[in-house]
């Protein structure tokens, strides 16, 4: 429809694919119950703005919320597990980010190019920063880092120009080529 604020309703588990692609929503309420947001539901939704996430999710899949522009922050909850390649790929006005400790998989690309990304906090948990995960983020200036952290992918940091310092821990066994290229 033509609605520009959604209601999921409730009894919903699952908002599928390219549900909502590229329409002119400005804010989404997702009701408990929702586990998943699979690949591109709401990618290319350029004026949206607002996303409330219930408890329940545990999975954005990929591109979910690529490319929407506006989009400036999103509170990822602690009971979130799995945000897939490219999930918020070119949200170009996105300011922050803590990512939940009980995420156990952070995808290739997922934060790409969110040009106005300046504070990261990843928590404790993490184990992976996957190849390109922040690249392109060149307002970063702010990262927090785990202790439980043990592999910073390929350009994973890459065109972070505003990133002056990265306290890497002790724990870290790998960090691949170009990480902060």
């Amino acid at each position: 429809g033509s609605d520009t604020a959604v209601m999921i309703p409730d009894g919903i588990s699952v908002i599928g694919s390219n549900s909502f692609y590229n329409q002119n929503i400005v804010l989404v309420v997702i009701p408990e119950g929702v586990v998943t947001i699979e690949s591109d539901a709401f990618r290319s939704c350029e004026k949206l703005q607002q996303v409330i996430l219930p408890k329940s999710l545990k999975k954005i899949e990929d591109g979910a919320f690529s490319e929407c522009s506006r989009l400036i922050s999103i509170r990822l909850l602690e009971e979130m597990e799995c945000i897939q390649k490219s999930a918020f790929d070119s949200c170009s006005n996105l300011t922050e980010s803590i990512l939940p400790s009980k995420l156990e998989k952070l995808g290739i690309a997922a934060f790409a190019d969110c040009k106005r990304l300046s504070t990261l906090k990843i928590q404790e948990g993490i184990q992976e920063i996957p190849d390109s995960c922040f690249d392109g983020c060149n307002r970063l200036e702010e990262v927090q880092l785990p202790n439980s952290l043990k592999i910073i992918g390929e350009r994973a940091f890459a065109d972070c120009k505003r990133l002056p310092t990265l306290k890497i821990q002790e724990g870290i066994q790998e960090i691949l080529d170009r990480c902060f290229d």
